[in-house]
């Protein structure tokens, strides 16, 4: 019989800085799109505004949701329209990081998790809760293949 086994979500932390950034760059140019229809002349004000609705558009698809998922065999890193699926088995630390890279994540506050073939950043709101996870359910699997 196989052990009951809760999957777990973690959502992304989100640094205010990133967040202001994120939202603020598509309202400003959404903005002084509308001011430039109004105010002075709406043929230069409608590519502005078009260009704001489509900046905010991509960081909502490429950025939203960020959420990390522990199930049983795999972890599964979701920010917006990017998936990695991330087996267990390839995991081989999970530490804290600050790293800057480039990861599906929305904060500075990380965890680098190293796999046989490279590395992941994420950023969840609970990062000692989610080391915590991964590495006890690390610690199971890693059992369950000893009684094989």
């Amino acid at each position: 019989m196989k052990p009951d086994y809760q999957v777990k979500k973690y959502p992304s932390a989100v640094d205010a800085w990133f967040a202001a950034i994120l939202i603020g760059l598509p309202v400003l140019m959404t903005a002084c799109g509308v001011y430039a229809m109004f105010a002075k002349d709406v043929k230069a004000g409608i590519p502005i505004f078009i260009i704001g609705l489509a900046i905010g558009a991509l960081i909502r698809l490429f950025s939203f949701p960020c959420v990390y998922t522990l199930e049983e065999d795999r972890l599964i890193l979701r920010c917006g329209i990017i998936k990695y699926n991330v087996p267990l088995s390839e995991i081989v630390s999970v530490e804290k990081s600050g790293s800057l890279w480039s990861a599906p994540a929305l904060s500075t506050r990380r965890v680098k998790i190293g796999t046989t073939t490279g590395w992941h950043l994420v950023s969840p709101r609970d990062r000692e809760g989610f080391i915590a996870d991964v590495t006890a359910r690390l610690r199971i699997n890693a059992e369950r293949e000893n009684y094989k």
